[in-house]
């Protein structure tokens, strides 16, 4: 059974430069495979995407064989059930407020003072 992982994605030459790019997200299936889809959709400049986004608003001259060398994930956390992934994504998002990507497609929550 392959475990449910919530993944960051770091732009490298973004943060040479000290500027602070990630994308966290969740996948399902192998994380490499989800990662493979995101460099093409950085290298296909794809609009309503993060990675797409992110390189056509900071690298649009860079090379497409550059791409896949300038993005690097790892992975957070890994969970066994739907409800705990979506929840770790969106704790998360919430705390490290990722510059590449939004927060409308994770859960929605706040943070309660006891």
């Amino acid at each position: 059974m392959t475990r449910m992982a919530v993944y960051r994605i770091t732009c490298r030459a973004c943060a040479n430069a000290g500027i602070q790019a990630t994308y966290i997200g969740q996948t399902r299936r192998p994380i490499r495979v989800r990662f493979n889809e995101h460099l093409g959709d950085a290298r296909l400049r794809k609009m309503d995407t993060g990675l797409g986004e992110h390189t056509l608003a900071h690298h649009t001259d860079m090379p497409n064989s550059d791409i896949n060398k300038n993005f690097s994930i790892e992975i957070i956390t890994t969970k066994d059930h739907e409800a705990e992934l979506r929840i770790s994504e969106s704790v998360l998002i919430r705390d490290h407020n990722p510059t590449m990507n939004t927060k409308s497609r994770s859960w929605s929550l706040t943070k309660c003072v006891i």
